[in-house]
Parts: structure tokens; C-alpha cells; sequence
């Protein structure tokens, strides 16, 4: 009888200790997980606001937001942490840094349609005003030789 409550307890034993294991490997790959994506979110995150400011945007608001993800983000890495739970952190520094990556992407596609619009309004309208001037020039020309021409005198040719 003892030893048939030994076993049972040895079951026990080992059950909750498999129980335990998973459910922390389990927390521990969702953890890192989600490390991951943040990692990779803060990698896409910094290209796209580097690519924004290339072309021409101002990019504080975005790397103030962008540094305070990276705030959550240590936030969640310290167990005494009063902000917010782990997870939470975790949650809010990636919405935090998805809205930085969607809002660099649309400030560079603005970016690169203003400089498409003034390319299209600005050549023709440079077009029309060299046109202007040449034909100015041109009518400056022939006055000037038209001009050169009236105030000539008439000679006789003289033989040698």
C-alpha cells in the first residue's frame, strides 16, 4: 500500500514537474517570440525612418515615438517594473513601433509624390518661359540687324 502511494506520488512528482516545464518553455519561446518581432520591427522601424528622412521629411515625431517604444521595450525588461507587465510592454512598444514604420512609409511616399508633382508642373512651365525668352531674343536680334541694316549708307563703288 505505501509503495503503490509512493509510486502515485512519484507520478504526481513528475507530472507537475513536465507541467511546469512546458508551461515555462512555452512563456519563455512566446518571450522570445516576441522579442523577435520587436527586434525585427526596430530594424524595419529605423530603415524606413532612415529612408524617410533621405528623402527630404522631418522625422522628429517619428524618432521621439521610436524612442519611446525602445523605452517600453526596457520598461519590459525589468522584473520590478511599475509601468507595465511584461507583456504589455511588449504589446504597446510594437504598436508603438508598427504605427513608426506604416507612418515613415506614407511621409517618404508623400515625399516622392511632391517631388513627382513639381517635376510635372515645374518642366513645362521652365519649357514655356526659355520659349518666351528665345523668342525675345531672337526679335531683339532682328530688330538689332534690321536697324544695322537702315542706318547703312549707299556707296558707289570705286575703281582701282
Amino acid at each position: 500500500m505505501q509503495r503503490a502511494i509512493l509510486i502515485f506520488g512519484s507520478f504526481l512528482l513528475l507530472l507537475t514537474a513536465t507541467i511546469i516545464t512546458t508551461t515555462a518553455s512555452s512563456s519563455y519561446s512566446i518571450q522570445n517570440d516576441e522579442r523577435d518581432s520587436s527586434n525585427t520591427l526596430i530594424q524595419l522601424a529605423t530603415k524606413n525612418v532612415q529612408e524617410a528622412a533621405d528623402a527630404g521629411v522631418d522625422v522628429s515625431s517619428l524618432i521621439e515615438r521610436f524612442n519611446n517604444a525602445i523605452g517600453f521595450l526596457g520598461e519590459a525588461q525589468k522584473p520590478d517594473s511599475n509601468a507595465c507587465s511584461f507583456q504589455a510592454c511588449i504589446t504597446e512598444a510594437n504598436k508603438v513601433l508598427e504605427s513608426v514604420v506604416h507612418d515613415a512609409t506614407v511621409l517618404k511616399q508623400q515625399a516622392e509624390n511632391r517631388r513627382l508633382t513639381n517635376f510635372i508642373v515645374l518642366a513645362p512651365l521652365g519649357a514655356f518661359v526659355g520659349a518666351l525668352l528665345a523668342n525675345y531674343l531672337y526679335r531683339k536680334w532682328r530688330l538689332h540687324l534690321n536697324n544695322k541694316f537702315m542706318d547703312m549708307e549707299i556707296r558707289e563703288k570705286q575703281d582701282t
